[in-house]
């Protein structure tokens, strides 16, 4: 390049972004180096495992908000808080945006520990979308806010509401952000903005210029509160998700390994639990099918009927375990919490089956995983063909490949 030539306006949206992103990076590490001191700090450090096998610097389970109770898993998710948002002032709102302290509330799911290390990787993926989606979005406003900037005094009223029009369309665009209080304060400086090009109308050379110049700041503010605020509050996001991931998928291998290994030595027997469990997941799939038709009577004889293959005890004049909170929830017409009963009781019979296991975790498999998953498919294919020596021999291969990945 010459020396003094004047950038494009497309050279300068680039460089603009690539600021940006190098920005960015410096807050993902900042997140990173925080995190990873705060577990070697806090006593509960332990080392995790990323999707490619890979150790990681993390905190157990328990530490990062996650009860593991063999395959079930029981976490919170922080998410805003809108009616304790939707209080604030206009002043308020833009400093919790920005001092990354959003009114949030827990919200908890339970669910398989497969399941639960794949919606981990997902929340993580989808932070990075955020991201990618936002930088397209802030490359077209970079260019709008250069170009208007580069005519100073010599924008006419035609340019100034081309552009206004043009700000316009980023309400839809805002419209469809997650977080109510960061879409809020974004439609504020929007509005700002707006009002600030709009007055710069019909006003002479020098005012104009002053105007457009105060207006060109609205924008800059309205584009830090998209961006760089959101980066912040996203990079600690991204660390901590990263590691509840890493250490939750070192629980669900320990957890594979000793599911495998039972069937390295009873695969019969364990085939003859197959059957019981089939049984009863046969039966409450009926009872389910009679709670969700409003025919709480015939669940409750359904119930009662199959109290033994159910809960696995003789009749003792009631039902015992879940299966006797199914029964009381039914009873006093709590549908809902029935429900949520059953299903976690339909996933029971089924959460430690290898086929079940198999398919779970071909849906999107960790690379290092794939030894493992080709000699479980052959021996869940042998299982179910009740060839149990050839299914037996696989599921010691399968279980030696998963303790070389558990013991390191």
């Amino acid at each position: 390049m010459v020396a003094g030539k004047r950038l494009s306006l497309p050279e300068r949206v680039k460089n603009v972004g690539v600021e940006r992103q190098r920005t960015r990076q410096k807050e993902l590490d900042a997140a990173k180096r925080r995190h990873e001191g705060l577990s070697k700090r806090s006593g509960s450090y332990a080392v995790g495992r990323d999707e490619y096998g890979f150790p990681v610097d993390t905190r157990k389970a328990s530490a990062l908000g996650m009860r593991v109770e063999s395959w079930f898993v029981t976490m919170g998710f922080r998410r805003e808080d809108s009616k304790a948002a939707h209080g604030l002032s206009m002043e308020d709102a833009e400093s919790t945006l920005k001092n990354g302290t959003v009114p949030r509330r827990t919200v908890r799911m339970s669910t398989h520990i497969i399941t639960a290390v794949r919606t981990l990787k997902h929340v993580h993926e989808r932070y990075g979308q955020e991201l990618a989606s936002k930088d397209e979005f802030l490359s077209w406003l970079d260019g709008l806010n250069l170009r208007i900037a580069d005519q100073k005094s010599k924008a006419t009223d035609a340019d100034i509401d081309r552009l206004i029009r043009e700000l316009d369309t980023v309400r839809g665009w805002l419209k469809r952000r997650r977080l109510a209080i960061h879409r809020a304060v974004s439609e504020k400086r929007l509005e700002d903005t707006i009002q600030g090009f709009g007055q710069a109308k019909g006003a002479g050379g020098g005012s104009r210029a002053v105007l457009l110049s105060r207006a060109c700041a609205r924008f800059t503010a309205l584009r830090n509160r998209l961006g760089s605020w959101r980066d912040r509050q996203i990079a600690g996001l991204v660390e901590y998700t990263r590691q509840r991931e890493c250490s939750l998928r070192v629980e669900r291998d320990r957890w594979l390994l000793s599911q495998f290994a039972k069937y390295t030595r009873i695969p019969r027997k364990m085939a003859e639990y197959h059957e019981i469990d089939q049984q009863k997941r046969e039966k409450m799939e009926l009872v389910k099918k009679h709670v969700e038709q409003g025919e709480h009577s015939k669940a409750m004889r359904c119930l009662w009927a199959n109290r033994e293959l159910l809960t696995g005890y003789k009749s003792r004049g009631f039902i015992p375990g879940r299966v006797g909170w199914i029964h009381r929830h039914i009873k006093g017409g709590q549908v809902k919490n029935a429900l949520e009963k059953i299903d976690y009781y339909l996933l029971y019979t089924v959460a430690n089956k290898p086929g079940f296991i198999l398919d779970e975790l071909s849906k999107e498999p960790d690379p290092y995983l794939e030894a493992t998953l080709e000699h479980l498919g052959k021996a869940v294919r042998a299982f179910e063909a009740q060839d149990f020596k050839a299914a037996q021999a696989y599921f010691v291969d399968a279980t030696r490949e998963m303790r070389g990945i558990v013991m390191g």
